[in-house]
């Protein structure tokens, strides 16, 4: 028998949170996986929202909340006060966290866009990066339709040594697979749902990048922002566990 919140995060592969009658959250996930779980906003209601995040807040975890539009975020914040919260408008993503709060990972991630319509993908994925206790740089507005652009880009990038490339582009959905070719990191492909006609609803950006002729290219679900982020900082972290280990 779990008797004590401490020897439940230590069991926490087997340790779920019940929430009313439909919700069976993960709560110590950022033990276990590295990275704290995610609650998607739409489908939900704010009250429902609201319970979940005072819940797994008491027991000292950080939760984030993505697509959650302005008008929810403030309406869910009215009703969990003194807990404390970080908003991207752009993204459409929150964070909520009791203090001393956050993750401290040593690395920098660069998030690049084609276009400024995939900007709000990128903000969801700088977010999360950020939450992370990642340095995070953005480069935005680079598309194909100037090919230097990229190249400047791919050259920032190496100037700051990133350590992991997020590149998000709709349309024909190239933009990774150039920026590929020029960095030494890995890159990670985040196709949107920006484009006219076939393009619109982000599959061809999809399956340009899926079908990459450049090694190193992982590629995560259109306008998925908050996967990207996640893969970015699981690869900061096995960095930062790496070198920990090695002094």
């Amino acid at each position: 028998m779990v008797d004590t919140m401490e020897e439940r995060k230590n069991d926490a592969v087997e340790y779920i949170l019940k929430i009313g009658n439909k919700i069976r959250f993960d709560v110590f996930r950022g033990e276990r996986r590295g990275f704290p779980e995610v609650v998607y906003f739409e489908g939900k209601s704010v009250e429902e929202c609201a319970e979940i995040i005072k819940k797994v807040v008491d027991t000292g975890e950080k939760i984030i909340i993505s697509r959650i539009g302005e008008d929810d975020y403030i309406a869910v914040k009215s009703k969990v006060r003194g807990i404390e919260s970080r908003y991207s408008r752009e993204g459409r993503i929150a964070s909520f966290y009791s203090k001393p709060y956050g993750y401290v990972l040593h690395g920098v991630v660069a998030v690049v866009s084609a276009g400024t319509s995939d900007v709000p993908y990128c903000e969801e994925a700088a977010f999360v990066c950020e939450e992370m206790g990642c340095k995070v740089l953005r480069i935005y507005d680079v598309g194909v339709a100037a090919i230097h652009r990229p190249v400047d880009a791919a050259a920032e990038i190496k100037k700051k040594n990133a350590d992991v490339a997020i590149i998000s582009a709709g349309m024909d959905g190239v933009l990774p697979t150039i920026m590929a070719s020029m960095l030494d990191i890995p890159v990670i492909g985040l196709p949107t749902p920006v484009g006219y006609g076939v393009a619109k609803n982000g599959i061809v950006a999809l399956q340009t990048m899926l079908s990459s002729c450049v090694p190193g290219v992982a590629v995560v679900n259109v306008g998925n922002g908050v996967g990207a982020g996640a893969l970015a900082c699981l690869i900061v972290k096995r960095i930062n566990d790496r070198v920990a280990s090695a002094k």
